[in-house]
């Protein structure tokens, strides 16, 4: 009986949660870079560490996810051409910058990316 009140426990604590997250999107566009993989790091809700690609395209690229309030990021690329922090948040996030210009990432979007950034 502990058993059941427990899993149902969880699985209701585990739905509840997950309907507090909401969808992000992180829109990129550098200067410089091209066919190549960027990456972005963060801590998710349950704080644990999420790692996820996208590939580059004439500069181009987008991370899609789903947080629950705002949060830390990193972006780098394996090759450090790019490596630096920013804020984002559910709805659309938008960096520009140039791997020329170490540490020159611009991030536009909601209340809390503009006073982090």
């Amino acid at each position: 009986m502990e058993n059941k009140f427990t899993f149902a426990l969880l699985l209701t604590a585990s739905i509840f949660k997950s309907s507090f997250a909401v969808q992000y999107k992180i829109v990129g566009n550098f200067q410089h870079i091209n066919n190549q993989w960027i990456y972005l790091r963060y801590l998710n809700d349950s704080l644990e560490k999420q790692i996820d690609s996208a590939y580059a395209t004439n500069g181009r690229f987008i991370f899609k996810g789903e947080i629950a309030e705002p949060t830390r990021g990193d972006i780098y690329t394996t090759d450090e051409k790019i490596d630096d922090d920013f804020f984002f948040e559910t709805g659309n996030t938008y960096l520009s910058g140039d791997t020329m210009a170490p540490h020159s990432i611009i991030a536009m979007g909601g209340k809390s990316t503009a006073e982090y950034n």
